[in-house]
């Protein structure tokens, strides 16, 4: 990490444990700082940042530490009152989309992806991300959790999980200015250039309909009856819900359907109770078929009951943004 002048810079490569608790006590710091009056993220392939949930589940109470704190990471994130500008030409995904998602402003180059790994890999979309993804219209949101596709530059912007699309180019003369204390807005918005349109512009309305069903079969059954020139689509996106973790999936639907009410912070807790439990399933260890995991009614009440003395501690937004005394 660089230090704070005019714009707080991150540097750093891949995202890592300690990276996490940099962060949480750099950023206290910068919303306190007069002399900082944004963050600029940058370098490396910072944002492709997922955590090998295979390897931590041979771990699971140093996983659930470190998701305890990336998750409360991304609630500091949505607390903090000064712009954050993360500059990201590559893929973004896992612990990588809780680091930019929750700012201010999100700034893509030409390469840039965006996915976040669900269901197929026995997990579910986590860092509150479902908060985001419920409220996505014509239930896309739903298919990205439930599929894991990845999104292009276009229509990730178009979905509101991008702020402006500019020229990887220009990304150092960006962080340069931002360093001098130039305006945010004014130089983004300068350099933005209009994507075009998205891939996944066409295959709206079949996701309308297909994943508005109220259940996983259901989804696969309308997607699998789809007729006509994206019939082929639909059939291959019907194959990829048939081999996810059934658990992971029917976990996935009930956390985008809690996300339509309540905030970020509820959604992170919800979360944390999910994967502290999930964590310590034989489908994650495994991370692919076959899964042996149930996922009747009974088992799904026990990922979200309360976690008592292991819950996820997050102050209320008016805490996190009080002013030093």
């Amino acid at each position: 990490m660089g230090d704070a002048h005019a714009a707080g810079r991150v540097r750093f490569g891949t995202l890592a444990d300690g990276d996490v608790a940099q962060l949480a006590a750099a950023f206290p710091v910068w919303s306190k700082e007069a002399i900082t009056y944004c963050v600029v993220v940058e370098g490396g392939d910072p944002f492709n940042a997922g955590w090998d949930m295979r390897a931590l589940a041979r771990d699971p109470a140093a996983a659930r530490g470190c998701l305890a704190r990336s998750f409360a990471l991304a609630w500091q994130l949505d607390c903090f009152t000064k712009p954050t500008v993360p500059l990201i030409n590559g893929l973004v995904s896992g612990a990588g989309v809780g680091l930019s998602l929750y700012g201010t402003h999100r700034v893509a180059g030409e390469g840039f992806r965006w996915r976040m790994p669900g269901p197929a890999e026995g997990w579910f979309p986590d860092h509150g991300v479902t908060h985001v993804l419920a409220a996505m219209p014509g239930h896309i949101g739903t298919y990205l959790a439930l599929t894991g596709a990845t999104l292009g530059r276009a229509d990730a912007y178009r979905l509101g999980l991008l702020t402006h699309c500019i020229p990887a180019r220009a990304f150092t003369g960006i962080a340069e200015r931002l360093s001098d204390a130039d305006p945010v807005d004014p130089i983004l918005d300068g350099l933005h250039e209009a994507p075009g349109p998205g891939a996944l512009e066409r295959y709206e309305a079949i996701i309308a309909r297909c994943f508005s069903a109220p259940t996983l079969e259901d989804m696969r059954a309308r997607l699998a009856a789809e007729q006509g020139a994206d019939a082929a689509w639909a059939k291959a996106t019907a194959d990829v819900l048939a081999k996810a973790s059934p658990l992971a999936a029917a976990l996935t639907l009930r956390l985008l359907r809690e996300a339509r009410s309540g905030d970020l912070r509820e959604a992170l807790i919800r979360d944390y109770r999910v994967a502290h439990r999930l964590i310590a399933c034989a489908d994650v260890a495994a991370g692919g078929p076959p899964w042996s995991a149930k996922a009747d009614a009974a088992t799904l009440e026990t990922y979200f009951a309360p976690l008592g003395g292991d819950e996820l501690l997050l102050a209320s937004r008016a805490e996190m943004q009080a002013p030093a005394i």
